[in-house]
């Protein structure tokens, strides 16, 4: 028997039992492609799909199934039956001796699942007097799970619907067993609102399909996207709402049959509009229960029996933790995989969702990252309907909002519940949901008592032409009379309006001067020490904020108005103190608060809402914080206007997102736009106005340094003037500019800054100040730059020292601190580099989980540390796993993707594998150029990485090109970076690679002195740089034949040992 035979025999049988998928099974045949000396179960076993036991069962399965061919392996292939996906997939890994084992395959299983352009036609069923009882007419429609077909019931001779498992899902028993219990669960389901199933068979593979009736119509999403698209809604006013209700009266033929399905123990667990057909007459019909649960327990209210299947379990099984369904429309606990709180109102939750889209014509979540839709919708985080189409009944608004609401207990008890609301409203009646003005009661009383107010009419058209006869008599000497008094009346008009606006403001002025008083009042009794036994000085303030958070639980009584200010106040009160968890969840409640009291476009609620927004950029879930700060702009701007403060300072928030993604070109249009409108309203020198100025400044040091370091320039002048040169502010500027002249590689302006600003704080704040802590350890990034390593090691163990002991160990400046050590330790060559990593990745992956920012910045030092520390293996590893979550988390074009790209491309060079290194370098290189003015240093260190690789493949031409537009780069840094004369070293080596040595030669030596000169300023790991230099210096006179002088640069250099090798490491 071939190899290739017994393998795919081998990986079939695994398939079809369900201990693998067909990934799996796919991605272990891709690596026997490449290492065939191995058998297929060895690569499963490898790659942790099979553990030893369970191979060996699959290998005792293959025995018994050859046996009982006879050992015939061609008779042992074409009996198992293999769907048609898993067939094309193997055949498309291109590999011939695996395409020629596939070919004695027996006959495509599932070959029924025909495309939309071709007509089917087969049977299947029972056998009748004719034949099989149902022939396939043509493909109809094709979901998750399985395709549906029109078919002719052969024995009562109507269509109907012949749905069968798909070919990708044939090969998997457990989504057969899900394939068969939503058969079940639909046919035990006779309501006039779930689809009637007529019969359940198998194939004779034993692939499971069944018929249902046939409705001819649409889907509740095509009918809802008619509506919200249709042109005549625009031209006939009365069309919308007429439409309108027409949608809703389906809406509530849903509501009430998955009140049924409930009332029989059954959640559906996947509704959305896509999964109700409206039929042409009426009908209103739930599909697709492939997701369904039978629970086992009715609504003992009911009166239904409950629905007991026949299969061992309710449903297939899904693990905790799992997310199914849809995830626009699932639930939080669905999104969250919590199964043990999934019940009825969680689909009742899906109804909220599916109301959404009906009356907005979009899904309340959107996006293509999954992740971050999920948790959006977790934190019930998606914009009120009202925000979408302004136009929308309150009313109508509330019911949604209710049936979605965060927590399954504030939602409607039912399914009914919430159709019942809907009916209230269709009947003009009020709703449970929401608590409507006198202003619309009295609307309510004017229309259903049209006579009493017809007779008041009349009554007054009498008195009015009674009048009016009287008053013909004298009209031409009234003319000038009524005019005036037209002006009169207008003129009261606005009076009155002035004083109705002027009544507003000024109950919303005492409404917040009461809100102020309990808040202040709030607050002094909470700071005051939890113990007055206690020395006040010692009490912590994460004490008190606890303190508070427990009396605000237990013995607060004001309003809720006061109760979600003081929950908003206490969360930023956390965030500033670092403690995220705890902020996130208070500023979470107070954001649901104020939306429940004030309305969702309340200022103060939108004001909660942006704070919440912050929370989660500091939390790392930059796509969540991006969409609630996109979301809440657009409300700013449509109630408060686009120049509002709270507007703009939402804006620039939402730049700072944009830019902490690595969306800078975003980040920039939206910090202009911020500037712009505050230099229009505030003035040029308020503090708003500065702060719009720093941040672009900080965005523009991306990629266009110098533009931001004059930005910088400007700002620290602006409020060294109007606030004086020791003003927190502009000590901030001061810190930023020096920041940018260290990036810029001018280090003497960036130390001159950072020790005078140190020197400031130290007075102003104290030594131990976390600000003079910040610029204590900008100072020894500034030292380290300028190669004066021990002072800036010192300085940095300082800081870390300080910081453990007055912010505590965890707190996230603490954590910088100790990655900003580590980094040293490893410029330095020292082996304390690791373990630092190591104990602060796992603090940062426990903190903020694994994706955040911080955590990759970790991931990133620890796989450098690896490498200069020689574990290869452990590290190329590592920097695979590292590039691909900064892939997935933060995109392809951010600076840490960057960085870990060329991580991974040094260590590939490590081990030799330059194709490899090369391919990641050129990807790095052109993102860069996207992200980067052409100038950058950025660039240039790309190009030289680049050019160095292709030198060692003996690429010399290719690589000159590349080469000289480094050195163009580099030529323009400062004279002491030593980069500058790297580059020159590196292209000379390319000129002597295509035998140019007198062109070579003074590149060679030029850069060999230059990075002599500037030894201090190479770290330990970047140290074999100069020792390249040196090589390749000598070798340049070796190939051009002149040994005296490559003798007499040995000596010189003391490198009379020197490798073959140009690239060799130390």
């Amino acid at each position: 028997m071939a190899a290739a035979d017994r393998d795919l025999v081998f990986g079939l049988l695994a398939l079809q039992n369900g201990l693998i998928d067909q990934d799996e099974l796919l991605a272990a045949f891709r690596a026997w492609t490449r290492d065939r000396s191995r058998p297929l179960a060895d690569h499963l076993v490898v790659r942790g799909d099979l553990d030893a036991d369970t191979r060996s069962a699959v290998e005792a399965m293959v025995a018994l199934h050859l046996k009982k061919e006879g050992g015939n392996a061609e008779r042992s292939l074409a009996s198992i039956p293999v769907g048609r996906s898993t067939r094309e997939r193997l055949n498309a890994l291109e590999d011939p001796d695996l395409t020629a084992t596939v070919a004695r395959l027996g006959p495509v299983a599932g070959s029924t699942e025909a495309g939309a352009d071709v007509t089917a036609s087969y049977a299947v069923g029972t056998a009748t007097a004719d034949g099989r009882r149902f022939r396939v007419l043509r493909p109809h429609a094709r979901g998750g799970l399985g395709a549906v077909f029109v078919a002719l019931d052969e024995e009562l001779h109507r269509e109907v619907a012949l749905k069968q498992i798909r070919g990708v899902y044939a090969d998997d028993p457990t989504s057969r067993q899900r394939f068969v219990l939503e058969a079940e669960i639909t046919g035990g389901l006779e309501h006039p609102g779930i689809v009637p199933v007529y019969g359940l068979g198998t194939y004779g593979d034993g692939r499971p399909y069944y018929a249902m009736r046939f409705v001819r119509g649409d889907s509740l999403k095509e009918a809802i996207d008619r509506f919200h698209e249709g042109e005549s809604l625009e031209v006939d006013p009365g069309a919308r709402p007429l439409g309108l209700r027409k949608l809703l009266r389906r809406f509530t033929d849903v509501c009430n049959a998955i009140d049924y399905a409930h009332g029989r123990g059954v959640l559906h667990r996947d509704l959305k509009p896509g999964n109700v057909i409206v039929g042409k007459h009426g009908e209103t019909l739930v599909v697709d229960w492939g997701l369904a649960k039978a629970t086992g327990r009715a609504d003992p209210g009911a009166g239904e029996r409950t629905l007991v299947l026949s299969s061992a379990s309710g449903s297939a099984e899904t693990l905790p933790g799992s997310a199914l369904g849809t995830p626009a429309y699932m639930s939080p606990e669905q999104a969250a995989g919590d199964l043990d709180r999934l019940g009825p109102r969680s689909d009742i939750y899906s109804l909220g969702a599916t109301l959404y889209c009906l009356l907005t014509g979009k899904p309340p979540f959107e996006g293509d990252d999954l992740g971050a839709v999920l948790r959006r919708v977790r934190q019930g985080d998606f914009p009120p309907p009202r925000a979408l189409d302004p136009t929308l009944d309150p009313a109508l608004e509330a019911i949604c909002l209710k049936a979605m609401a965060r927590e399954p207990g504030e939602r409607y008890a039912s399914c009914r519940a919430l159709a019942e609301d809907l009916d209230r409203w269709a009947a003009d009646e009020p709703v449970t949901a929401w608590r409507e003005p006198p202003s619309r009661r009295a609307r309510r009383w004017a229309r259903r008592n049209r006579t009493a107010m017809v007779a008041a009419a009349v009554t007054l058209v009498a008195v009015v032409v009674g009048l009016g006869v009287v008053a013909g008599v004298q009209s031409r000497a009234n003319g000038q009379l009524r005019l005036a008094n037209r002006e009169t009346g207008r003129a009261l008009e606005a009076t009155r309006k002035a004083q109705a606006a002027t009544r507003a403001a000024l109950e919303q002025s005492e409404e917040s001067r009461t809100q102020a008083e309990a808040v202040g009042a709030f607050l002094v009794q909470a700071f005051r020490s939890p113990d007055p036994s206690m020395d006040g000085r010692q009490v912590r303030v994460a004490e008190i904020l606890d303190q508070a958070v427990e009396r605000l639980e237990t013995e607060f009584t004001g309003s809720q108005a006061t109760r979600g200010a003081l929950l908003d106040a206490l969360g930023r009160t956390y965030r500033g103190l670092g403690m995220l968890e705890k902020a996130e969840g208070l500023l979470t409640r107070a954001r649901t608060v104020l939306e429940g009291v004030l309305g969702p476009d309340h200022p103060q609620t939108l004001a909660s809402r942006s704070n919440l927004a912050n929370a989660y950029m500091d939390a790392g879930r930059t796509s969540e914080a991006i969409a609630l700060h996109e979301s809440t702009l657009r409300l700013f701007e449509a109630y408060l206007g686009p120049d509002h403060p709270d507007t703009l300072q939402c804006r620039n928030d939402l730049a700072v997102d944009h830019w902490y993604a690595g969306q800078v070109p975003k980040a920039i249009a939206l910090h202009e736009e911020t500037l712009r409108r505050r230099e229009a309203t505030l003035g040029p020198d308020h503090p708003d106005t500065l702060q719009s100025r720093q941040n672009l400044a900080i965005a523009y040091s991306t990629g266009q340094m110098s533009k931001g370091i004059a930005m910088f320039a400007e700002v620290l002048r602006l409020q060294e003037e109007k606030l004086g040169p020791d003003h927190p502010h502009t000590l901030e500027s001061r810190n930023d500019l020096a920041a940018a002249y260290r990036e810029a590689g001018r280090l003497p302006e960036a130390i001159a800054l950072d020790e005078e600003t140190l020197r400031l704080r130290e007075v102003r704040l104290g030594p131990d100040h976390r600000e003079t802590l910040s610029s204590r350890s900008n100072l020894a990034l500034d030292y380290a730059a300028a190669g004066r390593l021990p002072e800036a090691i010192s300085l940095a163990e300082e800081v870390l020292r300080l910081r453990e002991a007055t912010l505590g160990p965890d707190h996230p400046e603490t954590l910088i601190g100790r990655l900003n050590l580590a980094d040293l330790y490893r410029d330095a060559g020292r082996p304390e580099a690791i373990g630092l990593n190591e104990a602060a990745l796992k603090q940062l992956t426990d903190r903020h989980g694994p994706d955040h920012l911080h955590t990759l910045i970790c991931r990133s030092n620890l796989a450098a540390s690896y490498l200069q520390d020689g574990r290869l293996p452990e590290a190329v590893a590592f920097c695979e796993a590292t590039l691909g979550a900064c892939e997935a988390t933060l995109g392809p074009d951010h600076f840490v993707t960057l960085w870990n790209r060329g991580n991974l491309a040094t260590a590939y060079e490590s081990l030799g594998r330059w194709s490899e290194a090369e391919g990641l370098l050129r990807d790095a290189l052109a993102s860069r150029r996207k992200t980067e003015t052409p100038d950058s240093h950025l660039v240039a260190g790309d190009l030289a990485q680049l050019g160095r690789d292709l030198l060692m493949q003996s690429r010399w031409s290719e690589a000159e090109p590349i080469l000289r537009e480094a050195m163009g780069i580099a030529e323009k840094a400062p004279a002491d970076d030593w980069r500058r004369y790297d580059a020159m070293s590196l292209l000379g080596g390319s000129l002597a690679g295509q035998g140019r040595y007198a062109d070579a030669e003074p590149l060679a030596v030029a850069g060999y002195e230059g990075m002599m000169g500037r030894e201090l300023r190479l770290t330990v790991p970047e140290r074999h740089r100069l020792r390249e230099a040196a090589v390749r210096l000598v070798r340049l006179y070796e190939a051009w034949g002149k040994p005296e002088k490559a003798a007499e640069w040995e000596v010189g250099l003391g490198t009379a040992d020197l490798p073959a090798d140009v690239f060799a490491q130390p």
